[in-house]
């Protein structure tokens, strides 16, 4: 059988244009993908009943800080953070800023302890109200983002001289339950405006300070 001469030199080069642009396209695909597949971080959701918090670093074994790991859930934000059995150890105050993260919940069903180890609360609630307990001069805002906070069902043990359980300034309808404050300074403390606020069958106990302490405050409850 006979092959064209002009045809042979033609198909030559194309295969050999066709085998390197081949393996550039190999090169380039095996260079991009990476050596070690790496697993997905878990999707930030809305609620605390699709969250597994030690996926986020907050492990209840007494010794880790977990302070900046809750602070990154709380602006996530997560909406609701629920405490597994355990000891959650704090170095400084988590602030929950109602306007920016939205309504906000902390609870641990009674099994749960803090670990306070910096000065001030180990849960500052900070919101915008400014308004009387008159339903007419509550902004919308304060209705969509900030009515609400609560807390429920866990215990806070200071182990620092000035360690507070639970501080708010400026909320709406802020609501304590069940809650439990050990050998800190104050157990609850609220200053300038709370308004409707609800503290029931909580146990202050053991603190050097006040149970509840009311500084400066505007209040309605």
């Amino acid at each position: 059988m006979k092959v064209d001469a002009m045809k042979l030199k033609t198909l030559i080069p194309l295969s050999v244009i066709t085998l390197v642009l081949t393996g550039l396209f190999l090169n380039h695909h095996e260079a991009s993908q990476p050596l070690v597949k790496l697993p997905q971080k878990p999707k930030m959701v809305r609620y605390a009943r699709d969250v597994k918090l030690s996926d986020y670093g907050v492990v209840g074994d007494g010794k880790t800080d977990v302070t900046a790991a809750i602070q990154k859930l709380v602006d996530a934000p997560v909406g609701v953070l629920r405490f597994p059995t355990g000891q959650y150890r704090l170095t400084k105050p988590v602030v929950i800023d109602l306007n920016k993260v939205g309504p906000t919940s902390i609870s641990g069903d009674g099994t749960a302890t803090i670990l306070m180890e910096g000065a001030g609360p180990a849960f500052h609630f900070i919101g915008t109200h400014n308004g009387t307990a008159s339903p007419k001069t509550v902004q919308p805002v304060v209705w969509e983002r900030e009515r609400s906070p609560m807390v429920d069902g866990i215990e806070i043990v200071g182990k620092h001289p000035e360690a507070i359980g639970i501080a708010a300034s400026k909320t709406m309808q802020l609501t304590i339950t069940r809650l439990v404050v050990r050998k800190a300074l104050h157990g609850i403390h609220l200053y300038e405006r709370n308004r409707n606020v609800s503290i029931d069958d909580c146990h202050l106990y053991e603190n050097e300070g006040v149970g509840i302490y009311l500084e400066n405050l505007n209040l309605h409850q």
